[in-house]
């Protein structure tokens, strides 16, 4: 092996590792990276991995779609769904769907506070007064739910 291909493969593996997606714990992104396979790190302060892009809730859509990962607006069992920011959450919000009919989510820090998981039906979201439509939903490891 030549001496420059040696550091840039370094290179490539510290890249991965340096800039590998951190999200705060208990909030809804660390929830969904945790669920596609991330781990607790940082003395637990953190989620690391699981996704391959970065970013708040409301920005996943078009930050997973730019890193080549398939979105669209039909859901499935498996994607990632994603809200935009609403009142009181400028940071909007992501789910896991884990059923189609009706329409139901799995997500972290929703109803019950930082920290735990809540399954709910997405009509309504996030109050029957004032729903508000999914942004899309992010096909990324369908099978992790």
């Amino acid at each position: 092996m030549k001496i420059s291909t040696f550091f840039i493969c370094i290179f490539i593996l510290s890249s991965n590792f340096i800039f590998s997606q951190k999200f705060p714990a208990g909030y809804c992104t660390a929830g969904i990276a945790q669920v596609k396979g991330g781990s607790l790190c940082d003395k637990n302060k953190y989620v690391c991995g699981g996704v391959t892009w970065s970013g708040d809730a409301k920005d996943w859509y078009a930050n997973s779609k730019s890193k080549g990962v398939s979105v669209g607006k039909i859901a499935k069992i498996g994607a990632i769904i994603v809200f935009p920011s609403f009142t009181n959450n400028p940071y909007g919000h992501v789910g896991i769907i884990v059923k189609t009919n009706p329409l139901t989510m799995k997500s972290m820090n929703d109803l019950d506070g930082l920290g735990k998981w809540t399954t709910r039906e997405v009509s309504g979201f996030p109050n029957k007064k004032k729903p508000i439509a999914p942004t899309g939903y992010i096909y990324y490891k369908l099978e992790s739910i």
